[in-house]
């Protein structure tokens, strides 16, 4: 089974650049491929940009983008052993099933999505997770929102669980919150 990284952080925070950059790292040690999985949807002119800027920032690395926004788990067949996978992000991943699949549960949406982490971390070396941090954000009395919320931060404390590292970007900053190593902390 492949490594498994989950990198969070607010909006604007660094955390897609300090992921590109830790893939980007792990593939030079391995001989592996680079592997981009975009969950975003361009649904405006911010988000058009946003994925123009985020290819534009990976163009020098030779990455190949695959996009899927609601079954990345699909894709499992194209890896090797060898390759390093980056899903950015699962916080649209998480959007797109609730507010465009929405026929499923919130216990089955989260059990889809660590399906497929399962599925990917099984055929990489190494799976890496951007995510935002939206835990200190407001509660809203929306429901849709609260749902949102509540899916997400299942989705994090199960994945951070079998993680074997994880981070937290702020302001550009990367903290390790989380080192597992030979099956012990670190």
């Amino acid at each position: 089974m492949g490594r498994l990284i989950f990198i969070s952080g607010g909006v604007r925070s660094g955390k897609s650049s300090f992921a590109e950059q830790f893939a980007v790292n792990v593939a030079s040690s391995q001989g592996g491929k680079l592997h981009y999985i975009a969950t975003g949807v361009p649904c405006d002119k911010e988000m058009e940009d946003r994925i123009i800027r985020h290819k534009f920032s990976r163009s020098s690395y030779g990455w190949q983008t695959w996009e899927e926004h609601m079954d990345p788990g699909k894709l499992a067949g194209n890896f090797t052993k060898r390759d390093v996978i980056l899903i950015d992000c699962l916080t649209n991943w998480v959007n797109n099933l609730l507010f465009n699949g929405g026929k499923h549960s919130i216990l089955q949406m989260k059990e889809g999505i660590l399906k497929d982490v399962f599925k990917l971390r099984m055929c990489c070396h190494t799976l890496i997770i951007v995510s935002n941090d939206v835990s200190f954000d407001t509660l809203f009395e929306n429901k849709l929102v609260f749902s949102f919320k509540h899916l997400l931060g299942k989705v994090h404390q199960d994945l951070v669980r079998v993680t074997d590292q994880a981070f937290l970007v702020e302001a550009c900053t990367p903290v390790q919150i989380k080192c597992l190593e030979a099956g012990r902390w670190k």
